[in-house]
């Protein structure tokens, strides 16, 4: 069971992390475009394709928190089922008189 527990923990952490890199990278990009914008046509290629770069940011942040989601439930679900197997049973004793 330690196990199984420390899995979860090094999932959270790494997922913290695929966040926060995911969020800067996008951040980055969007302070560089904005920089560039002023000087890009609305038409463009490049408005385009930082369409397409906003989105694609969008769409990853989604599917990391679709899978957050996802191992909470699970991680319920598991918890749910240890529960129920860790339920005292009442056990009747015999004394040596009996």
């Amino acid at each position: 069971m330690p196990q199984r527990k420390e899995n979860a923990v090094s999932s959270e952490v790494t997922t913290k992390e695929i966040v926060e890199h995911a969020y800067n990278a996008g951040a980055s990009a969007l302070m560089a475009f904005r920089t560039l914008a002023p000087k890009v046509p609305v038409n463009s290629r490049a408005m385009r394709e930082f369409r397409n770069v906003q989105k694609e940011l969008l769409l990853t942040a989604r599917s990391i928190i679709d899978s957050q989601i996802s191992f909470l439930e699970r991680m319920e679900q598991v918890s749910g089922a240890v529960q129920k197997k860790e339920k005292l049973k009442k056990v009747p004793v015999k004394q040596k008189g009996d």
